[in-house]
């Protein structure tokens, strides 16, 4: 018997006799299950938190740059990489997309992660599953828990570790991330390991005296974006 993605959250579903081996799997009783098994083939949601003592994750990997969407929070030490680090989006022009460094990751926000490991499935222990939100919290750069879906136009990691837009027949899975673009051609990645290192930060974008709002190609915008760099008062903002 397999739960691939479905979290049972009584164990009155299965029956005395299974109790044992495999049929634990994905079962949840009073907040607490004791394995969680996923795979990125499949659909997943979380309508409650609970806490799982481990956690396996089936997804295939590239050697180098991969992106991820995790229903619980992580650092960049839990994932297999050789000296790799965790970074979520700061902001893209014509030519690039810049990511921020960030070392502690929280539930549901996607993120990048260099010198990754290609290794499957990824475990986890003592982990703390949130709710599932309605949608990404970040437009541009958005996280996929609808398993094997059409990626056409969205863009995702291609060769040379860069940005490119999915063509026909282009898949996002679960547990990844892609980014939104009205831009063509191929999209180098910049890495920011310091915030220091973005000129002039605002601490808070709201108080701008004339409060207009322009992406760093120049192109205004309406309101802030829900995380990113953009410019306010002739002044780059991080938005978080």
């Amino acid at each position: 018997m397999r739960f691939i993605n479905t979290l049972l959250l009584s164990a009155a579903a299965l029956s005395a006799a299974a109790q044992t081996g495999e049929a634990n799997r994905n079962v949840v009783v009073d907040g607490e299950a004791r394995q969680v098994v996923l795979s990125s083939d499949y659909a997943f949601a979380v309508h409650e938190s609970f806490h799982a003592d481990e956690v396996s994750i089936s997804r295939s990997l590239i050697n180098g740059y991969n992106t991820f969407y995790l229903p619980f929070a992580i650092n960049y030490s839990e994932l297999p990489s050789s000296g790799g680090m965790t970074y979520v989006y700061a902001d893209q022009d014509n030519e690039k997309v810049g990511f921020l460094r960030k070392d502690d990751i929280e539930a549901n926000e996607p993120f990048l992660m260099t010198a990754v490991t290609a290794t499957s499935p990824l475990a986890f222990t003592d982990k703390t599953f949130a709710v599932t939100p309605a949608q990404s919290s970040d437009e541009l750069f958005a996280g996929n828990y609808q398993g094997t879906t059409d990626a056409e136009g969205l863009w995702g990691i291609g060769n040379d570790d860069k940005f490119v837009a999915g063509g026909a027949g282009a898949i996002i899975k679960s547990f990844a991330a892609s980014l939104s673009s009205l831009t063509a051609g191929a999209k180098s990645i910049v890495l920011y390991d310091d915030p220091s290192g973005i000129d002039d930060i605002e601490a808070d974008p709201t108080e701008a005296s004339d409060g207009r709002i322009f992406t760093l190609s120049g192109q205004q915008i309406g309101k802030l974006p829900a995380r990113g760099v953009v410019i306010v008062n002739k002044r780059k903002v991080i938005v978080r």
